[in-house]
């Protein structure tokens, strides 16, 4: 991938609930690139 990037995140999981505080992983595929980073969610 070419510049930059920005992903937003409300904190949810994909059923609505909100998601505890904790590491979890990002996996972003993009014109046939995946991206994958390590994200800390703090509450």
């Amino acid at each position: 991938m070419h510049g930059a990037r920005e992903l937003a995140r409300d904190g949810r999981d994909n059923t609505g609930s909100r998601v505890a505080s904790g590491v979890c992983w990002c996996c972003l595929d993009y014109e046939g690139v995946r991206e994958t980073a390590r994200v800390v969610m703090v509450r």
